[in-house]
C-alpha cells in the first residue's frame, strides 16, 4: 500500500502529485475531488477523480507546495455555451505546466 496524504490533510486549491490510473497531478477541489488532466482516445481534458479515503481512485502522495491562483476556477468546465461545453483552459494550462515539471523529476 502506498503512503498517501489523508483527505483531512488536503488543502483546497493545493496541487498534489497523485497516484491514480488517469492523473499525474491534481488540484484539490475542497470536496474530496482532484481535478487533473486525463487522456482518453488521444484527447486530453480535465477530469475529477476522488480520494481513496472516500473509497475512490486517487491517492495524493506529495504536496507540491503550489496553489491554484485565485483567478482560476477549480472546475473541469465553466458551463455550457451555445450547446457546447466551455472548457476551463486556464486550469488546464496551469496544471499542464506543473505536470511537465513533475515529469522532469522522473527523468532524473
Amino acid at each position: 500500500m502506498i503512503d498517501h496524504i489523508p483527505l483531512t490533510d488536503c488543502i483546497k486549491g493545493r496541487v498534489y502529485r497523485v497516484y491514480s490510473r488517469n492523473l499525474l497531478v491534481g488540484a484539490y477541489d475542497g470536496d474530496g475531488g482532484f481535478v487533473g488532466i486525463r487522456e482518453k482516445f488521444e484527447q486530453e481534458y480535465l477530469d475529477t477523480e476522488y480520494h481513496t479515503d472516500r473509497g475512490e481512485t486517487v491517492s495524493p502522495v506529495k504536496d507540491l507546495g503550489v496553489d491554484v491562483p485565485k483567478d482560476i476556477e477549480l472546475k473541469e468546465y465553466l458551463g455550457v455555451i451555445g450547446g457546447g461545453i466551455k472548457s476551463n483552459w486556464k486550469l488546464f494550462d496551469f496544471l499542464r505546466q506543473i505536470e511537465l515539471e513533475a515529469l522532469k523529476d522522473y527523468d532524473q
